[in-house]
């Protein structure tokens, strides 16, 4: 049974809830954003940066991630640790994050053609796009490796393996190019 998306093991889904649109901006309303910011409020008379972590563990029922309060505090503007919210601009930034997820969740579909992908796949062609355009952490240990790391111009369909020949290959052929190895 899970509430929420999720388990006592963790989410159902582990692709479905590191997907970049995912997390705690989409999955809950501004009723219950309001409802942790009235407590805020209620609690301190007012709500500033530092309470933010605080509305949102309201809002959640359980402590946000770190990366999420970041991402708040980044769309809302406020740097100032004496800055203030009102609940206009707090359902503003909420508003201005799901519109940026949105406009991220739309970059992660690669193709909307079937016969395109097919072709692709026929000639083993990769997007260009990286992995952490579509998901915000790696998904499994094998994402792990390289997933901050990528430059911008690097292409995954430029990548090269030559073959490597020994000296005894290289002989033979040259052997029988030369038409003395018949």
């Amino acid at each position: 049974m899970s509430f929420f998306g999720l388990t006592a093991f963790g989410p159902e889904s582990i692709i479905k809830s590191s997907l970049v649109n995912s997390g705690c901006f989409t999955l809950y309303f501004d009723d219950d954003y309001k409802r942790g910011y009235s407590e805020v409020l209620k609690k301190h008379g007012s709500c500033g940066i530092a309470d933010i972590k605080e509305m949102m563990t309201y809002t959640m029922g359980f402590p946000p991630l770190e990366e999420e309060v970041e991402t708040f505090v980044k769309f809302s503007g406020k740097t100032e640790l004496g800055s203030q919210f009102s609940w206009d601009e707090i359902k503003a930034t909420l508003d201005k994050i799901r519109a940026y997820q949105n406009e991220q969740a739309k970059k992660s579909v690669n193709y909307s053609s079937y016969g395109v992908m097919k072709v692709d796949e026929y000639h083993h062609l990769r997007k260009g796009d990286v992995p952490n355009v579509f998901f915000r952490t790696p998904v499994c240990r094998g994402m792990q490796y390289g997933f901050y790391q990528f430059k911008d111009d690097h292409d995954l369909n430029s990548i090269k393996h030559p073959k490597k020949k020994c000296d005894e290959t290289k002989y033979a052929e040259a052997l029988v190019m030369s038409g003395f190895g018949h």
